[in-house]
């Protein structure tokens, strides 16, 4: 009920911890993989943390501008 006060609805925290959970599999399998260069598995780690900071740049571009999750109350 709270999360709802928020701003924050229940399938949109679904789909945020499942983008987190997918996201940290991909970084666990990107650590544990073996690959013929070493420089590879950097290249991947910088592909995975640039594709994160894309989608949120994103994101914030696509969102409408009225909505805020925390409404500042004008004092007058």
């Amino acid at each position: 009920m709270m999360l709802f006060l928020m701003g924050v609805s229940f399938p949109g925290l679904l789909l945020v911890l499942f983008s987190f959970v997918l996201w940290l599999w991909a970084l666990i399998e990107i650590i544990r993989s073996d690959f013929k260069d070493s420089s590879q598995k950097i290249i991947w780690l910088l592909v995975l943390i640039f594709i994160l900071k894309a989608f949120s740049l994103i994101h914030e571009s696509l969102k409408p501008k009225c909505y805020d999750a925390f409404p500042q109350q004008s004092r007058h």
